[in-house]
């Protein structure tokens, strides 16, 4: 190897991120950032949690992750975390960037919000105040800022894509969603058989890897436009410019063009 490091505290059930010669690493116990090339520690930000199995993603100047509760923004060139957004006693299941809006989901609901929100001023005595509030001496406090909050997901959740429009979620029994990324109200719903992964948006349409096909639905109404049966289960799928690669239960690697 080329380096090895111990200088992270914690466990890492998520993949690494390697954004402009650094790799990110997001865990139980913190976020780190690691010169790509050398191993040396660039940052650390250490928190406590039992649950961070999301791979971080890179959106800009900014290192977006989940941890147990929270949905969190780090600058990944300060070393220093921007925002957060608590999860309604859930965990997340994905986390998605686009021009600007980070979308968090988590089970049975979901949210937005601007990449490069930040917290009020007041955010300190948060807790003092729905004290207060609680025991009906002060008004209820203002909520973090995000575009919406509150939308319906699946409570499984495989994965989901992002259009210009819609953000398409994908449950494990077959449950497909799209929500509106302005309002994160649903614009559509229907069911398929049990999805393996989550949804990919090409340019014939949305792409869904299932145990036993791969079936593609308009992503307008999510009409099924095309299916193909497969005789092996499939385990996991990629999509890229060269084509389908799809790993089988009996071991076995195919390419789709």
């Amino acid at each position: 190897s080329l380096w090895v490091t111990n200088a992270t505290t914690g466990t890492f059930q998520s993949s690494p991120v390697v954004a402009d010669g650094v790799a990110f690493v997001f865990g139980t116990h913190g976020a780190f950032g690691f010169d790509a090339v050398t191993g040396e520690r660039i940052w650390a930000l250490e928190h406590a949690s039992t649950w961070a199995t999301v791979t971080a993603i890179v959106h800009g100047p900014y290192l977006i992750a989940a941890s147990g509760r929270e949905a969190k923004v780090y600058h990944r060139e300060r070393g220093v975390q921007t925002y957060f957004l608590e999860f309604a006693r859930s965990e997340a299941y994905a986390i998605l960037a686009g021009e600007g809006e980070v979308f968090a989901l988590y089970r049975g609901s979901s949210s937005a919000f601007s990449v490069d929100e930040q917290r009020p001023w007041w955010e300190v005595w948060r807790a003092a105040w729905t004290q207060a509030w609680i025991i009906g001496w002060a008004p209820a406090p203002t909520p973090p800022p995000t575009i919406w909050a509150g939308g319906d997901t699946p409570r499984e959740i495989v994965g989901a894509a992002l259009g210009d429009r819609y953000l398409f979620v994908a449950g494990r029994d077959g449950e497909l969603a799209a929500l509106a990324r302005e309002t994160g109200r649903e614009a559509w719903a229907t069911r398929t058989v049990p999805n393996v992964t989550g949804p990919v948006l090409t340019s014939d349409g949305l792409l869904l890897t299932q145990r036993d096909a791969l079936t593609l639905v308009d992503p307008a109404d999510g009409r099924e436009l095309r299916r193909r049966s497969l005789e092996t289960p499939v385990l996991q799928s990629t999509v890229t410019t060269a084509g389908t690669y799809l790993a089988l239960l009996n071991g076995t690697i195919v390419m789709l063009r």
